[in-house]
């Protein structure tokens, strides 16, 4: 028998599914840009006197570092039966064991990968997201969150409308 009949490296006649991209280095930063935004933490300090400090919480920036990464692989599979997606696989620095992210056409998230400032992979360009659809989930994560922290004290009406104003000079 030959190697084609087992499948053997070399002699596949099927093509490779799959385009693959590896990116190494110490200056790599994988980026979730997600609509949806989850737990949102306060900071409490309690003082050496017992007073307590309660930072005002703070919405997510719209890009959130997810780690600082040693060595990312990228995995784009054009001919998925329900559509492109990409699969991220990464390493961070200090750690054996490689960690996983599969992309896939939701309008919800997509990934950058940067290094020193520049992006060197973006997920949107194998798996379309539509950035209104996207923007219309963000803000309205956002306005659910700030009428929450308004309602229970958080966030003064003032706080509101500093982050509405900013909203909007954001968006031109």
């Amino acid at each position: 028998m030959t190697n084609h009949q087992f499948g053997g490296a070399g002699n596949d006649p099927r093509p490779d599914p799959s385009e693959h991209l590896s990116f190494v280095g110490p200056d790599l930063v994988l980026f979730d840009h997600s609509s949806v935004i989850g737990a949102v933490s306060t900071r409490t300090t309690i003082l050496g006197d017992g007073t307590t400090l309660r930072e005002k919480p703070r919405l997510p920036p719209r890009a959130q570092p997810v780690h600082t990464v040693r060595k990312v692989d990228i995995h784009i599979r054009r001919s998925e039966p329900d559509g492109p997606s990409v699969d991220i696989v990464f390493w961070e620095p200090r750690k054996r064991n490689a960690a996983s992210i599969r992309v896939r056409k939701d309008n919800i998230s997509f990934y950058t990968v940067e290094r020193q400032g520049s992006v060197v992979f973006d997920s949107r360009t194998d798996v379309p997201v539509d950035m209104q659809q996207w923007e219309t989930t963000r803000r309205r994560f956002e306005d659910e969150w700030i009428e929450h922290w308004h309602q229970f004290g958080d966030w003064s009406e003032a706080d509101v409308q500093e982050f509405q104003a900013e909203r909007e000079a954001a968006n031109g």
